[in-house]
């Protein structure tokens, strides 16, 4: 698959806050190439994956009715925590969520740029 979309599940390598490379499960939120108002370029945005409750925080979003095999069932999409890639660091393709789902995560990612939005017009 060459162009992910708003939904795909993606299996990727990214690097953690200690310059370590990881992989990790991904939902993708934003493509730049299907942006008719940017160049065609080969990022695209996403948010991670998570099964470790510890990092459950205000702007997650369970994926439990998702039935993707390689995903646990209490995972979840950490809407605040998210990424950049170019299409060279995807190891492989997962699968997608429901439009459902991709809604209710929607909803988080908006809450969450609704908080960015209020630090920076009381901040800046």
């Amino acid at each position: 698959m060459n162009t992910y979309v708003p939904g795909d599940i993606v299996y990727c390598h990214y690097f953690s806050f200690d310059d370590q490379d990881r992989k990790g499960y991904f939902l993708v939120l934003y493509n730049e190439a299907l942006d008719n108002m940017h160049e065609r370029t080969n990022n695209f945005t996403a948010i991670k994956i998570t099964s470790k409750a510890t990092l459950v925080d205000t702007y997650c979003q369970p994926l439990k009715q998702v039935v993707v095999p390689v995903l646990k069932t209490d995972s979840y999409a950490l809407c605040s925590k998210v990424h950049t890639f170019d299409k060279s660091q995807v190891i492989n393709y997962v699968g997608r969520v429901s439009e459902d789902v991709m809604k209710n995560v929607y909803k988080k990612v908006s809450r969450f740029l609704s908080e960015v939005n209020r630090q920076v017009l009381t901040y800046i």
